[in-house]
């Protein structure tokens, strides 16, 4: 059932998410049939199930369909990036992205005061300081505040981690196919030459670096590798990226580990041979960027 909403309520779903789909013309009944006959499709919500938690709203002369995530909730991760690919054609974006740029944010209830948490005496790790921390918000009731305390790390703290993060890497969804990232670049003559991309981490000089792996069939000119930078960076902010922070990754430590790519700027992304001072590069490149952001839990 599709229910009638203002576009102020939203400001009020505080700790909900969902897919905003903008532009939705027609009728509404087919429209979240078709949207979920896609999904199941596209392997990304299980077989037979739906996201039937929809609500209709407008905004600026559009109407916008509001699929929430509830008990069926999607593959986040293949989600983004089918969000990304259709982008043109459905508007899409996550409900949270649409409140703050779209309708000026949530409104938030009054900040209640933080519970005392003793550190005294425990194991100095970042990572289980913090973890103690987030149990105490969370034993207080504050889970929200809980899931938002996020810390950008140094990357020499975190080359500790690159095994944990690499065995996650490992059984993420774009390790399935053989193209990886690949599979989404826009036909063309940098497809054709682009084999396979699948994300990574690696440690160089001490320090953990997000990584891009990329097998060409032959070598790309600069115009090419400034374009597959480009469409990393859109992958990382936007795509698969945006599904592979939500997954928690559990460390010995007894923490879990949520890891941006997206959090490194576009300027920063560079080959293997410019960050390294490589002088032939081979046919294989490597596309790496500052080290990724680490929010813990």
């Amino acid at each position: 059932m599709i229910r009638q909403i203002e576009k102020e309520e939203l400001r009020t779903m505080h700790g909900r998410e969902g897919l905003v789909l903008q532009g939705c013309g027609g009728d509404l009944k087919e429209w979240t049939d078709g949207i979920n006959q896609i999904l199941e499709q596209e392997g990304i919500l299980p077989k037979g199930k739906r996201l039937d938690d929809v609500a209709v709203f407008r905004n600026e002369g559009m109407t916008n369909l509001l699929f929430f995530f509830g008990e069926e909730k999607p593959d986040i991760g293949k989600l983004a990036v089918w969000r990304l690919k259709t982008h043109l054609q459905f508007g899409g974006t996550w409900m949270s992205d649409y409140v703050n740029n779209q309708l000026g944010g949530f409104l938030h209830e009054a900040v209640a005061e933080k519970p005392n948490c003793a550190l005294i005496g425990e194991d100095g790790n970042i990572f289980n300081l913090m973890g103690i921390a987030a149990r105490t918000l969370r034993e207080n009731g504050m889970e929200d505040k809980a899931e938002e305390m996020e810390k950008r790390m140094d990357g020499y703290a975190l080359s500790g981690y690159d095994w944990t993060i690499k065995k996650a890497l490992e059984k993420d969804w774009i390790q399935e196919s053989r193209a990886g990232l690949a599979e989404y670049l826009d036909e063309g003559p940098l497809k054709e030459k682009v084999v396979s991309m699948h994300p990574a981490v690696e440690v160089w000089n001490y320090c953990l670096w997000g990584v891009l792996k990329v097998e060409c069939r032959e070598e790309l000119s600069p115009e090419e590798t400034e374009r597959l930078k480009s469409e990393w960076y859109g992958q990382m902010a936007d795509g698969w990226g945006e599904g592979f922070v939500q997954q928690d990754i559990e460390c010995e430590e007894g923490c879990r580990l949520c890891v941006d790519f997206g959090a490194a700027s576009r300027n920063r992304i560079q080959t293997e041979q410019e960050l390294k001072g490589i002088q032939a590069a081979d046919q294989n490149q490597t596309v790496e960027q500052e080290s990724p952001r680490m929010g813990m839990a």
